[in-house]
């Protein structure tokens, strides 16, 4: 889905990967920007903006194709004393074409939005989003809500009635409906926009129940097929005894029927991608300072990734190939790319040709320098080499990549002792694919084993 030119990303960073398929370190030692299932390897690419501070809360769509972003802010002028209103506004976020589309933006108290459920199979969320307070005695208020449908691929939002007319909504988990529940009746909103015609209680519950229905009788579960409710109403017998009844709802028909017995009821299947993200959390230290913060890693079968280090919220999309996360306040997707182990060994290959390389011609420069400085004499070869050139390196990881060694050649020898110095090695990096070559005069080339 997300194209990027990994190699150079990789190569540039000093990257190396360990050799082989599968990590030689502990999981617990985050060294590599890579983390393996069973059959892939994973790598983290850069992450994408999705929404600046203060992003309050998100949520994946099914497929993981679009996100929900609820994103409030406002200019404080005194800290001590926020506003009552924020300006809010309501964003989706697109996967596939890595960009934010703001569909709502307005003022709101502390909370805004309630609930956020996608619709099953459908690019179409619904939302319960508060609308203000009212007096409903002295002293006593309740708040008032309106239920809104967003439809991702276009951008759009539109408010579902009135202000007054749904209490609250139910979404099946499998079929693409949802059913928005009125004091006297619901109806159904199909995924493309439409809704039924108003369905009262009492026609739905003629036939299976005697008592008065309410709108909270429809509360109850779906079934395994998503098309059916199961609610359970308490009672007594004739005798007095204590009775359970249960009732099949039908919502599509505006039918029920008491049932013996509760029917199969609807299990979210638990998630068995072979990554997950892990909260940790920890604490940061500066002096006698100490702040709590909290870490998003991305885990897998063999190894953890650190993600961000500083995360209000982290969640892996349904489709595993990307993670959506909070991180002061903004809004961040990082997404992934998954590997084959042929793809994963040519990119491995690679990196560390590059890495040898680069470090091969910091390893050069550093002994010309050696030999300016010491009457154009190299260095002898008491084999600590790295001690010796360590005044002209910056970073002594060049002779410590993973799965290499450096070789010197030279012991003592001047540079007018050397005939042709373009031809004359002076060391190499060796690596299991090949060895990054120096030569005298500075310069390095590639030769594979």
């Amino acid at each position: 889905m997300f194209r990027r030119v990994w190699l150079p990303l990789l190569a540039g960073l000093g990257v190396v990967f360990t050799l082989g398929w599968g990590l030689a370190q502990s999981p617990n030692v985050v060294r590599l920007p890579v983390v393996f299932t069973e059959h892939e390897a994973v790598v983290v690419a850069p992450r994408e903006f999705v929404a600046p501070p203060e992003v309050v809360d998100g949520k994946w769509s099914s497929d993981g194709r679009y996100a929900i972003v609820v994103r409030r802010y406002a200019r404080l002028t005194q800290p001590l004393n926020p506003p009552e209103q924020f300006q809010w506004s309501i964003l989706v976020w697109d996967h596939r074409q890595r960009r934010a589309v703001e569909v709502w933006k307005g003022t709101g108290g502390e909370k805004l939005v309630q609930e956020i459920h996608w619709m099953a199979g459908a690019p179409v969320a619904l939302m319960q989003v508060e609308n203000g307070v009212r007096e409903v005695a002295e002293n006593v208020v309740e708040k008032i809500a309106v239920f809104v449908r967003v439809h991702a691929p276009t951008g759009t939002l539109k408010i579902l009635g009135d202000t007054d007319r749904w209490n609250g909504f139910l979404v099946s988990p499998v079929k693409p409906f949802a059913l928005l529940l009125g004091q006297q009746d619901y109806q159904v909103l199909r995924a493309d926009g439409t809704l039924s015609a108003p369905v009262p209680y009492e026609q739905v519950f003629a036939t299976s129940e005697s008592r008065r229905p309410s709108w909270g009788w429809m509360l109850g579960t779906w079934t395994a097929d998503g098309t059916k409710l199961v609610t359970v109403l308490l009672g007594k017998t004739p005798e007095g005894k204590p009775e359970r009844k249960f009732i099949l709802i039908d919502p599509l028909a505006g039918k029920s029927q008491p049932v013996s017995q509760e029917p199969p009821l609807y299990e979210r299947a638990p998630r068995r991608l072979p990554l997950r993200v892990e909260m940790v959390e920890g604490e940061l230290k500066a002096g006698d300072s100490v702040a709590k913060v909290r870490s998003a890693w991305l885990v897998g079968t063999k190894g953890r990734l650190l993600l961000c280090a500083d995360a209000q919220a982290a969640d892996l999309s349904p489709s595993g190939d990307a993670v959506w996360y909070i991180s002061q306040g903004a809004a961040w997707v990082a997404p992934l790319q998954k590997l084959n182990r042929g793809q994963y060994e040519a990119m491995h290959r690679e990196a560390l040709r590059e890495a040898a390389i680069s470090s091969a011609k910091q390893i050069g420069l550093a002994l010309l320098m050696y030999v300016q400085d010491y009457d154009e004499t190299f260095p002898p070869n008491t084999g600590d080499i790295q001690m010796i050139l360590m005044p002209y390196v910056k970073n002594e990881e060049i002779f410590n990549l993973p799965g290499t060694n450096f070789f010197y050649l030279m012991n003592m020898e001047t540079l007018a002792s050397i005939d042709k110095p373009a031809e004359t090695m002076l060391g190499y990096i060796q690596t299991p694919y090949g060895r990054a070559v120096i030569w005298v005069d500075g310069h390095v080339t590639w030769h594979n084993d």
